[in-house]
């Protein structure tokens, strides 16, 4: 079985980016996604036992932030805006 995920940034500095999405078991989901893409929200399938979520920043400003997967409402999603840090 899978699940549907959606991946998307509410802060992030301004030197970040390009993105990798990766899961916990090492799946590489996307490469060089835009901050743009990741403002925007992306979806993904990943399999049920995925509980992590890997978003790394590759460009001159690494970063790496491990977030569990958690479940939301589509009204929660939706209120969810981006913040520039």
């Amino acid at each position: 079985m899978s699940k549907v995920i959606i991946v998307k940034l509410k802060r992030a500095g301004n030197r970040t980016g390009p993105f990798t999405i990766s899961d916990n078991y090492g799946n590489v989901l996307g490469t060089d996604l835009t901050k743009q893409d990741l403002i925007n929200g992306i979806t993904y399938s990943v399999d049920n036992n995925v509980s992590v979520i890997i978003i790394e920043s590759t460009g001159k400003c690494k970063v790496r932030v491990q977030l569990p997967i958690s479940q939301l409402t589509v009204e929660e999603i939706a209120a969810i805006k981006y913040v520039p840090s």
